[in-house]
């Protein structure tokens, strides 16, 4: 009976360690090199657009496989798009979701780190070329503006101020070996002595 509780405890840490999350936008700048980091297991973002004009990146590292996002729930009229990790324009979408909200899905994103950015609509991305993406809203779209075949360089002024919540779909980030929490490192020594006593008791009963 021990080792069995034991186990379920075990594993109770195990997926609590792996549990998905929603992480708060602290530090998502509107470059590459600034944007925030999302960790594995993030299933949504809540941010804010603080100032006008303002841009929020993400940097997400994507095994392989469908993905989605969209910015719903939000206080602004979110527009998202996708760069590769170069700053090359992979997808764009204003309006394509429910309500007006944004929403970008592939049936198989390749392997790779990208970057997504949310704005207000208003701020769009540019390159030396000019706009990244074309004004085609209502659907997604790739990176067919005049500065489509060169990589992100800034943003056109616009946009409000605001709350969003960004959500991730599918599988983000796929899953690889979780390490134990730490938690669970420590009841390691005694889970296994605990079995190992019992063991015994019943040996010296026999």
């Amino acid at each position: 009976m021990i080792s069995k509780l034991a186990g379920a405890g075990l594993m109770a840490i195990l997926a609590g360690g792996a549990a998905a999350s929603t992480v708060l936008e602290t530090s998502a700048g509107d470059t590459l090199a600034t944007a925030q980091w999302l960790p594995t297991g993030t299933t949504a973002v809540e941010g804010e657009m603080s100032v006008d004009s303002d841009v929020d990146m993400y940097r997400i590292d994507w095994a392989g496989g469908a993905f989605s996002a969209s910015v719903a729930d939000t206080d602004i009229d979110p527009q998202l798009f996708m760069f590769d990790s170069a700053g090359f324009g992979v997808a764009a979408n204003d309006d394509g979701g429910p309500s007006f909200s944004a929403l970008l899905s592939f049936v198989s994103l390749g392997v790779g780190t990208y970057y997504l950015a949310v704005t207000d609509y208003g701020s769009d991305p540019v390159s030396p070329g000019g706009f990244i993406f074309p004004d085609a809203p209502n659907a997604q779209y790739g990176p067919t503006g005049p500065g489509g075949g060169q990589a992100l360089s800034g943003w056109d002024a616009g946009g409000d101020t605001g709350d969003y919540r960004l959500e991730l779909f599918d599988t983000y980030i796929a899953p690889a070996a979780v390490p134990l929490p730490s938690s669970a490192l420590l009841m390691l020594p005694a889970l296994t002595g605990l079995g190992a006593l019992r063991a015994r008791k019943r040996r010296q009963a026999r």
